[in-house]
């Protein structure tokens, strides 16, 4: 394929002519046929002119450099012109390019190609520039390639010609090429570098006068013919190669490398490189080659040369040369196809690198699979966990003394309700003596009603705590509440969104209360009357946490029962009052001694429930997925078919006791639509995944569309966030909004 813009830039020389400034009329592009009884101009009658040099970018360029190279440059400024001024061809070379064909070849010519407006638009006005400068002219012959235009980076476009018909019946050229590999070893202990780069060198070179009817190419305007050589003919890099190696043939390898139009200057000294540059510049001079000194650089000791750095201590790959090697999105395809596809299902690490590996081999391939699994979105919200669960248990602060911390609970609903209309039971639990309170109440009771409660049975006897732990019932979280503590001065604590276990002796309780149920209630349903006969088993039962009974550690005796009437001794209690003293030393013996099995108990507790969990890897603004078996986020979807995780969310502090070792629990930042819906935002760490956010490692990988909702009757979609507004220029404004939809990327 030819590149016929940089045409553009070429600008022969001449060195004895004057310069005279002409401003011919352009010749225009018409449709009517091209008339042979005019033939058109030859070469040799082109008028030609020689490059300008802009004195000003000579010093601007040569500011900054050594005196010795910006004399150099100075005294060989005219092969360094910053543009080309000049009608008609290049001048003459020693060496031409010439298109021999094979014997049996047929002349190519091939319709042109449809091109859109905007194409053909582009080549009417690229063709006339090069018409005018002189590098094609019209041409009658059958040869006829042709034009095509390929979208550059910048938008722009590039005309290319096809000239495989014409190369497919060249005769091939065995001109040998440098081995670059050769060139480099001529480098060993040289220090000193300059780089010399032409400008356009293929189109300093003219095509045979006799071969150029055979560079036709047609357009939907004319057909023309190329008088310079140009990219895209199959024997053009031979013929430059012959003509640097016949310029410089008598210091090749010597202080220079030639590959094509890259001329490399090497030496050991400094004093050896001063010299060795002239003799180049000099050759390219007086053989009417031009430079481009943006390109070029002089005394070096680091040059880039054939896609590899060169220096005095060695050579090594241009970084920039790799990169599309290196961040080639293959792999991101090919594990894409195993693992995201609906035929794939989204495996695992070791079952979608077993796929892979079937096909595809590739370096660090196992790694690659590893982190591109770990990082995929659905995987990381639909898996199952596989590791022992988060986190090490920590036990609660240990109050210190009766009735300062207390836990607060409900079971229900219990359906059918009792007679009395009673459906559930609120516990009250004493942190420190484990005595309990068993209150029969309706499960829809209000929070006005539970306070009513609390100050009947608790605070009248035992006076207003410390501190109050629930868990999340709205009855707990009301405003009501955390105004009464606020007016109390009493601490509010919450068991951790959906982990009860933060206050793990409350759900034993409530566990022990169902089993003495189902033992003594009958098919009568009135379980509300046996409270009192369970609030007063359960407190007298010794507690494994304190090693004697609720009763005991509480009142420091145990409150009578029918069975205590058998026992003679009691039928005749002792009525004499012991010491203050003694009763005081009693009573701080007994608070040690209960604070003390506490303390045991929690720590075997912890032991116990340790064994089959670890400690947990979160800290502050991890993105972590928080567990969606007790939320009803996709209200559509089967139960069995929830996703077990959603998010991602960001940790945004940390909610712990002041005596735990480590953060259990942790306040995250939930999407407004969660927020709105009142959906808590502290989670235990159990509840809790680390999120493996996509890097751009894995561009281009898919990703899974959420269904749109259906809102009456059309598809809408979710909006995560409003990242912009606008107001438009139209008559009446609009406003419009930039959004980030839920489930998409950004």
């Amino acid at each position: 394929m030819v590149n016929v813009m940089d045409l553009l830039h070429y600008d022969p020389r001449c060195f004895d002519a004057e310069l005279i400034p002409l401003e011919p009329d352009p010749p225009s592009i018409s449709m009517a046929p091209i008339s042979t009884s005019h033939p058109p101009p030859s070469v040799e009658s082109a008028p030609s002119s020689r490059a300008d040099v802009d004195v000003e970018e000579l010093a601007r360029y040569t500011a900054d450099l050594e005196p010795a190279v910006r004399d150099l440059i100075r005294e060989y400024h005219d092969v360094f012109p910053s543009s080309f001024s000049y009608a008609g061809i290049p001048p003459m070379h020693d060496v031409e390019h010439s298109i021999q064909l094979v014997p049996d070849y047929r002349v190519h010519h091939q319709a042109p190609y449809r091109l859109s407006i905007l194409e053909a638009t582009e080549l009417k006005r690229q063709l006339e520039e090069l018409l005018r400068l002189g590098f094609i002219k019209p041409n009658n012959f059958p040869w006829g390639a042709c034009v095509l235009c390929a979208r550059k980076a910048d938008e722009t476009l590039r005309l290319c010609i096809d000239y495989r018909g014409l190369n497919h019946y060249t005769v091939k050229s065995s001109y040998p090429m440098p081995r670059s590999d050769e060139l480099f070893d001529r480098l060993l202990g040289n220090r000193f570098f300059t780089k010399i780069d032409l400008r356009s060198g293929y189109h300093q070179i003219r095509v045979a006068v006799a071969d150029q009817p055979k560079t036709a190419f047609g357009s939907c305007f004319v057909h023309y013919e190329f008088t310079v050589m140009l990219f895209g003919l199959t024997n053009a890099p031979a013929t430059f190669q012959r003509a640097m190696n016949d310029i410089f043939r008598d210091v090749l390898e010597q202080y220079v490398l030639v590959y094509l139009d890259n001329i490399l200057v090497y030496s050991r000294t400094l004093e050896e490189h001063l010299r060795h540059p002239h003799g180049v510049l000099d050759r390219l001079r007086r053989h009417g080659f031009y430079a481009k000194l943006s390109k070029c650089r002089f005394v070096q000791h680091k040059v880039d040369f054939l896609g590899y750095y060169v220096s005095d201590q060695g050579l090594h790959m241009d970084d920039a040369k790799i990169t599309a090697i290196a961040e080639w999105p293959l792999h991101v395809r090919v594990v894409a196809k195993f693992h995201d596809q609906a035929t794939a299902g989204h495996m695992g690490f070791h079952k979608t690198l077993a796929r892979v590996s079937r096909l595809y081999v590739w370096p660090k391939r196992k790694d690659f699979v590893k982190d591109y699994v770990a990082e995929c979105p659905t995987c990381q919200e639909v898996s199952s966990a596989n590791h022992l669960p988060y986190d090490l248990l920590q036990p609660l602060p240990i109050p210190k003394g009766h009735w300062q911390s207390i836990s607060m609970d409900f079971i229900g609903p219990l359906l059918p309700p009792s007679p009395r209309g009673h459906d559930a039971i609120l516990v009250v639990v004493d942190r420190f003596t484990k005595r309990a309170r068993f209150v029969p109440c309706r499960y829809a009771i209000s929070a006005r009603e539970v306070v009513d409660i609390v100050f009947d049975r608790v605070v009248r006897d035992h006076g207003l705590p410390l501190s109050i732990i629930y868990d999340r019932d709205p009855r707990f979280t009301s405003r009501f509440w955390r105004r009464l503590h606020e007016v109390y001065d009493t601490q509010l604590r919450f068991s951790s969104s959906y982990h009860p276990q933060t206050d793990v002796h409350i759900e034993v309780t409530n566990r022990t209360l169902r089993d003495i149920l189902r033992k003594i209630v009958r098919n009568d349903q009135q379980w509300d009357f046996h409270l009192a006969h369970v609030e007063i088993a359960y407190n007298h039962t010794v507690s494994p946490a304190t090693g004697m009974s609720p009763y005991y550690c509480n009142l420091d005796y145990h409150p009578r029962v029918p069975a205590d009437f058998l026992r003679r001794s009691q039928m005749h209690p002792d009525t004499s009052c012991p010491a203050l003293d003694d009763w005081v030393a009693h009573m701080t013996s007994i608070m040690k001694t209960a604070h003390e099995h506490i303390v045991a108990s929690q720590t075997r507790m912890a032991a116990r429930a340790n064994r089959s969990m670890m400690d947990h890897p979160f800290k502050v603004g991890d993105d972590v997925l928080i567990d969606a078996r007790h939320l009803q986020l996709e209200a559509d979807t089967l139960c069995k078919f929830l996703r077990h995780f959603f998010g991602a969310c960001r940790i945004l502090q940390g909610v712990g006791s002041d005596t735990a070792s480590s953060l259990v629990s942790f306040r995250v930042k939930l999407r407004d639509y969660l927020r709105q819906a009142r959906v808590h935002d502290v989670y235990h760490v159990s509840l809790l995944r680390p999120y493996g956010r996509p890097s751009e490692r894995f561009v281009g990988r898919p990703y899974e569309r959420p269904l749109p909702i259906m809102v009456d009757g059309h598809e809408e979609f979710l909006v995560y966030d409003i990242i912009g507004r606008r107001v438009t220029d139209d008559n009446p404004p609009h406003t419009e909004y930039l959004a980030r939809w839920k489930g998409y990327p950004d």
